[in-house]
């Protein structure tokens, strides 16, 4: 009756009923040994192709880097460089970057958090294996 009219109704006057719930302990899981060297082998191996991978890109981010600084400097001058004839230098304010570094800096961020999140995924899909 209450499953059809739902609650509260006549019977029940409550909407608040007694749930019972049983649990059984049981034994966590375990890897033998030889099952365990072989996760653990493959998660050094992942580990250190991601390591790799990761070094990789940076050098490669680095190199590009470098090469838009001397493109940068060449297009607007290195006023950094200047000599300025024995004169004391004056303090400037941080000035905002040109465009063309802050674009390289916005595709650099990107493809460091793409390939963060590639090998996020990649450490998933073995856990997901386990």
């Amino acid at each position: 009756k209450s499953e059809a009219a739902g609650l509260p109704n006549h019977s029940c006057p409550s909407d608040h009923l007694p749930v019972a719930c049983v649990f059984a302990i049981g034994e966590d899981p375990s890897l033998g040994q030889q099952e365990q060297d072989a996760l653990r082998d493959r998660w050094q191996s992942l580990k250190a192709a991601q390591d790799a991978e990761l070094a990789g890109l940076q050098q490669q981010l680095e190199r590009e880097e470098q090469e838009m600084n001397v493109q940068v400097a060449a297009k607007y001058g290195a006023t950094d460089a200047e000599d300025d004839g024995g004169k004391k230098k004056k303090k400037k304010g941080k000035s905002k970057p040109p465009p063309e570094a802050i674009e390289f800096l916005r595709g650099k961020r990107e493809r460091l958090k793409a390939m963060s999140a590639a090998q996020a995924e990649a450490r998933q899909a073995v856990v997901n294996n386990l």
